[in-house]
């Protein structure tokens, strides 16, 4: 791939101006900037190299051709519409849609659903995943969870108890919010 496709500064790729299908992602990239890839409509697959830890605000955002993302676990955030209108986005059945270790959104009616199990592998619970989800009475969280982002849970009032693993190590401001009646279980950090 030509690198001169790649508008890179510091580590964060600013812009994509190929017209390749598959895009390998250069492995000294750290972030997908803002709007890098926006309005693409040549691109159908991302190959995100190990290194990539952010995608930035609507990066692949109307981007038409868009079908498949590889991602990583290296990924830790993901801008707000970062795959607004994109065949990924839309391929994706309804329930938690995921991106590497990331439980990124809910596609569908968040407001039926009942019970989750996140799964095994998961790092990180994404800001407002199951906001308003005002059905949702039972959670089950993986030992490898390690973050639950702002208002994950926020009006969650079925949602009575919660066992967090040992090794989340932030709660975002307002996770549980408006969660009235909730216990929650904190599980001790073995220090032996």
């Amino acid at each position: 791939m030509n690198r001169m496709t790649f508008l890179i500064e510091r580590g964060i790729l600013k812009q994509y101006t190929g017209t390749e299908a598959v895009v390998q992602i250069p492995d000294d990239v750290v972030e997908i900037g803002y709007r890098a890839f926006y309005g693409n409509h040549t691109v159908e697959q991302v190959i995100l190299s190990d290194r990539v830890v952010k995608i930035g605000i609507q990066a692949f955002a109307e981007c038409t051709a868009l079908r498949d993302i590889a991602f990583t676990q290296s990924l830790r955030v993901i801008g707000h519409e970062a795959f607004h209108d994109t065949p990924w986005f839309s391929a994706q059945p309804d329930g938690i849609v995921y991106a590497g270790p990331i439980a990124w959104r809910v596609k569908g009616d968040v407001r039926n659903i009942t019970e989750v199990s996140i799964r095994s592998g998961t790092i990180k619970l994404y800001a407002d995943l199951f906001r308003n989800a005002a059905a949702l009475s039972k959670v089950t969280l993986p030992d490898t969870l390690t973050e639950i982002d702002d208002r994950a849970f926020q009006n969650c009032r079925k949602l009575k108890q919660i066992h967090i693993p040992a090794q989340v190590q932030r709660i975002g401001d307002r996770a549980f919010d408006e969660c009235t009646g909730l216990s929650v279980q904190l599980d001790s950090i073995d220090t032996a």
